[in-house]
């Protein structure tokens, strides 16, 4: 039992110091030392290095500037662990600061899945992922072809069910009247919607 709370005990440690490495670029105790070092022997001689002193082993496998810092916040990554911690205060949060981050932040777009954010918050935050859904999609139909309208439908079925499910059936109904009739000249994608008709939508 003691051995199972110190598991515990050490990885709320871990993802504490982890986190505020993601979010600050402050280095553990250990690395920031191996950082600062011109070389092994300048640390103390050939003293064994922890990455987290005090929490992890010393594995004689870190060396001086072993590990490259990266430009934090890491938006992906704080995305990415909030998601798979059901934390949607916590990805609503780094989604909106990584919006806000403009062109200094793009590279960190191409790690992330916008569907999958708006799958984790679309209980607490609908209206987030209702605008994710829905730019997804449009930009499927933008594109016009048969294969990406028929990839836009799942978006455009979880905007109907999510709307439905909060009483908003008049602002679905509405939302897929303007698409269909902004896109009336292409006649597959109107087939496609037409199957978004029916009043109950089995679930994929």
């Amino acid at each position: 039992m003691q051995k199972g709370a110190r598991k515990v005990g050490v990885w709320k440690e871990v993802r504490e110091a982890a986190l505020k490495y993601l979010k600050t670029g402050e280095l553990p105790a250990g690395q920031a030392k191996a950082d600062k070092a011109k070389s092994k022997e300048e640390i103390s001689g050939k003293e064994e290095l922890s990455i987290l002193p005090g929490i992890l082993p010393k594995t004689g496998l870190l060396e001086a500037g072993s590990i490259q810092k990266i430009e934090t916040p890491a938006f992906d990554l704080l995305i990415e662990i909030a998601i798979q911690e059901e934390d949607p205060e916590e990805v609503v949060y780094w989604y909106e600061e990584l919006k806000k981050s403009g062109a200094e932040a793009e590279s960190h777009w191409l790690s992330i899945s916008e569907n999958q954010i708006a799958n984790t918050v679309k209980v607490k935050y609908p209206e987030i992922a209702l605008d994710i859904w829905k730019k997804r999609a449009e930009k499927l139909i933008s594109e016009t072809k048969v294969s990406s309208y028929e990839e836009a439908f799942p978006y455009l079925r979880k905007v109907k069910e999510t709307l439905e499910a909060s009483g908003k059936k008049e602002a679905w109904e509405a939302y897929l009247s303007e698409i269909k009739k902004v896109n009336k000249r292409k006649k597959k994608l109107l087939e496609i919607l037409d199957r978004l008709g029916a009043d109950r939508i089995i679930g994929e």
